[in-house]
């Protein structure tokens, strides 16, 4: 069911009076419910009349069942002194292989608003325990919000990015039939004290904090969000097992590898190196990812 707000104007153009009518209208039923719905609502109610006629104007606010974790999604595409898309991604995608990534990164400048991504309960925690700094999960463990989860994932149909590196749809553990699934929300700004180890129910969109650089982002090249998809309750947990690659369930910007390719560990590019006039993707970087590419510019003093 969906809040809505119904104006009830006595004339669109000469404004008479006005009246507020609130109530709660199931918008996913088609129009036949809908204006079923809306008669139960304004019966009885003092409408007013012009011409013998009630004009309605109806503003309809509700929540959706889905809402990114971002305003604006895209990968974070610069790391540790290079252009290397593929190391916020999840799986052995760091060293050549040889260590792993726990979630997704996505390019977020610091005091970035963070939303929940769907109704939930979010849990408040400071520890920062494996680089992750000030976290928030979001626990989803209704029926409605399991089956909206594995809808997301069956409607996004993830194919890898980076599939000749060692990125993974997810780690051993992983249920796909699990009774609950956490979002870790990883690196945020320091929240108050008060809020540590407290919890709360959020809907879908709600903000819910902000992006930072606690943990160990602080002087990243690509400030970001670190978001993680467990198929546990909200504690902490190291390594890939029973995580799912995020990419499964966002939607977000990334760089075309047949234009600006990463799908190779020679394709990773050293800050000197990206910024080179002999770069042929460096223009489509800088156009199609105009605050990433500023943000680094401006860091190593480069145009």
């Amino acid at each position: 069911m969906n809040n809505y707000i119904m104006h009830v104007t006595g004339d669109y153009n000469n404004f008479i009076t006005s009246n507020i009518i609130y109530g709660v209208i199931d918008l996913s039923t088609g129009a036949d419910e809908f204006f079923k719905d809306l008669t139960k609502i304004i019966k009885d109610k003092p409408l007013y009349k012009v011409s013998g006629k009630i004009p309605i104007k109806l503003e309809v606010k509700y929540s959706k069942d889905w809402h990114d974790p971002l305003d604006k999604m895209e990968i974070a595409l610069f790391n540790t002194g290079a252009y290397r898309p593929s190391h916020g991604t999840f799986g052995n995608m760091r060293k050549e292989g040889s260590q792993i990534h726990t979630g997704l990164d996505l390019f977020a400048l610091d005091n970035t608003p963070v939303y929940a991504c769907m109704d939930g309960i979010i849990h408040y925690n400071d520890t920062d325990i494996y680089g992750f700094g000030y976290r928030i999960f979001l626990e989803i463990n209704t029926e409605k919000g399991l089956e909206i989860y594995r809808n997301r994932i069956k409607e996004t149909n993830y194919q890898l990015l980076y599939s000749n590196l060692k990125e993974m749809i997810s780690g051993s553990g992983y249920k796909e039939d699990s009774n609950v699934y956490t979002f870790a929300y990883c690196h945020l700004k320091e929240f108050d004290n008060k809020l540590i180890r407290t919890t709360k129910e959020v809907k879908a969109g709600d903000l819910i904090g902000y992006t930072g650089s606690t943990g160990n982002a602080d002087g990243s090249d690509s400030p970001h969000l670190h978001i993680e998809i467990r198929s546990i309750g909200a504690v902490g947990l190291a390594g890939l097992g029973k995580k799912i690659n995020p990419s499964c369930i966002f939607d977000f910007k990334y760089p075309s590898n047949e234009i600006a390719p990463c799908n190779k560990w020679s394709d990773h590019k050293s800050i000197n190196d990206f910024f080179s006039d002999k770069n042929p993707y460096k223009e489509y970087i800088k156009t199609n990812f105009t605050e990433q590419y500023n943000y680094v510019a401006a860091k190593y003093n480069k145009k």
